[in-house]
């Protein structure tokens, strides 16, 4: 499948989060009550590889000189991590999405 063809295939939720020339990942739940949406969407996301999207499919879709940031605000953690844990955690987790999708 073409990536267009992923992309559209991928739910409203999901389709923010890609774009011609960078594609930003993030994980969490696949479904929230609305009322915590706007906490989850703006503060509190999970690193790649800590919730139940399905990034390594979406990985495999993309094309192979794709860029892809972490997009992942996790406010909760600052209480318990630095900002080096936080982004060391961040960069583990990302690393492992394209090797499991075999990129």
């Amino acid at each position: 499948m073409a990536p267009r063809e992923m992309r559209a295939k991928v739910s409203g939720a999901y389709a923010h989060f890609t774009s011609p020339s960078r594609d930003q990942i993030c994980d969490g739940p696949p479904a929230l009550p609305e009322s915590a949406q706007g906490d989850e969407s703006v503060f509190n996301r999970n690193f790649p590889g800590e919730g139940e999207f399905p990034l390594v499919g979406f990985v495999q879709h993309l094309p192979p000189d794709a860029v892809l940031s972490i997009e992942a605000p996790v406010n909760r953690l600052r209480p318990s991590l630095t900002p080096m844990q936080r982004a060391t955690r961040a960069v583990e987790g990302t690393r492992r999405i394209p090797a499991a999708a075999g990129c």
